[in-house]
């Protein structure tokens, strides 16, 4: 255990050579099965700017704890140009916890054209031993997006990245620049639709409908779909969320269900719960706040296997400021 918190401690404690940590925030996820089963413990942490500069998780759901490093970097414009991910695993002995060595798993690049709008997105990873990237390159209207552009040469999977192809993808908009459709093209056959979505805002008053179609396999057309209604009351508060025709990840099952969302008189968004079809509340998740606004603790409840609400997840948050930027070293990620 002791040399778990060192490990959790050396990470938190480096900055990047950017800037240094002046401010933190820890999420503690409590996970229960009847009983507490695991934790997960996550971090981020942000410089004088206010950018984003290091995250930190630990995952002891096994017993045999996992820890993932993400850091950022930024330009003297305080844009992002490159973001790390280090991950180190372990495993345990009869009598003793042994941690696996440090690994770069990948390196994302951001440039950046003359208008500060993200132009290229370079992803190196390991498996290609960071020598090819899969590239997204973005076209602007406007300064709105409407084409992407990827060359995949590592990520489709071992070998695969002897094969590079690319896909493109596109998006439009209404007379408001609202986004109303997102359109992904397949990546052998670019004249067909891989899937797309769809935004609506004039349909429903107050509202608005997300659709998400899809294929199934190998079929030529987008034959599934999700939909996904928001209502708003007259000050712009979410209060509703009605899904129809939500497809299992299996493409087995279907369900319509309704989703509500509760505020306190700060308009923050104390409760939010959803029944099924026979009027069933079937999950349900309550926030609390601090004083200045800052999200406290999140329960989140489920039916059981006795079709019970209990409580799934636990989630406390913690807030810290340093006093001095010189109160934490500089230098680059310590591991143990």
């Amino acid at each position: 255990m002791k040399t778990l918190i060192t490990t959790i401690t050396l990470l938190i404690l480096s900055g990047n050579t950017f800037g240094q940590i002046i401010s933190e925030k820890i999420k503690t996820s409590h996970y229960f099965n009847g009983k507490l089963a695991w934790k997960k413990k996550e971090g981020k942490y942000y410089d004088i700017y206010g950018n984003l500069i290091k995250e930190v998780s630990m995952d002891a759901e096994c017993g045999e704890p996992n820890v993932d490093v993400f850091e950022y970097y930024y330009d003297s414009s305080n844009r992002l140009t490159n973001k790390v991910f280090y991950a180190r695993g372990s495993y345990r002995t009869k009598e003793t916890l042994i941690w696996r060595p440090i690994s770069k798993i990948d390196s994302n690049v951001y440039e950046y054209n003359k208008e500060g709008l993200l132009s290229i997105e370079k992803e190196f990873i390991y498996s290609c031993d960071f020598e090819k990237a899969d590239v997204s390159e973005y076209f602007y209207e406007n300064k709105k997006l409407v084409r992407k552009y990827c060359l995949t040469e590592c990520s489709q999977g071992p070998g695969s990245h002897m094969f590079p192809f690319n896909f493109p993808t596109y998006f439009t908009y209404d007379i408001n620049d609202s986004l109303i459709c997102k359109k992904v093209m397949e990546a052998k056959d670019t004249t067909k639709i891989w899937y797309m979505k769809e935004y609506d805002y004039l349909t429903i008053p107050n509202g608005k409908i997300f659709k998400h179609y899809y294929k199934k396999g190998d079929s030529l057309k987008l034959e599934y779909y999700d939909i996904s209604q928001d209502f708003f009351d007259s000050t712009g508060q979410k209060i509703m969320t009605a899904y129809k025709n939500e497809v299992s990840r299996d493409y087995s099952t279907t369900s319509n269900y309704n989703t509500f969302y509760k505020y306190n008189n700060r308009k923050q968004l104390i409760e939010e719960y959803s029944k099924n079809n026979e009027s069933e509340i079937f999950s349900r998740i309550k926030y609390k706040y601090f004083k200045n606004g800052r999200m406290r603790t999140e329960k989140e409840y489920e039916w059981n296997d006795k079709n019970k609400l209990k409580l799934r997840l636990f989630i406390q948050y913690k807030y810290l400021s340093l006093r001095s930027v010189d109160s934490v070293p500089k230098g680059v990620p310590s591991y143990p």
